[in-house]
C-alpha cells in the first residue's frame, strides 16, 4: 500500500502542462489503478530517456 500511496502523491504533484498524466489522472479517480501505474512507469521511464539523451548531447558538443 505504501507504494501506491507515494505513487498517488507523484501524481498530485503534476504540472498541469502534462496532458497525458492529467488523462491518467483521470483514469485514476474512475478508480482504475493498475492501468494508472503502468502508464506512469512508462511515462517516467521516456522521460529519463530523453533527459539522458539531451545530457549526452550536452557533454558530447563540449568536446
Amino acid at each position: 500500500m505504501k507504494r501506491k500511496i507515494s505513487k498517488l502523491g507523484q501524481l498530485k504533484n503534476i504540472k498541469k502542462t502534462d496532458l497525458k498524466l492529467r488523462r491518467l489522472k483521470r483514469k485514476l479517480k474512475a478508480g482504475r489503478l493498475k492501468e494508472v501505474l503502468l502508464k506512469i512507469k512508462e511515462i517516467v521511464r521516456a522521460r529519463k530517456n530523453r533527459e539522458n539523451i539531451e545530457f549526452r548531447k550536452l557533454t558530447c558538443s563540449g568536446t
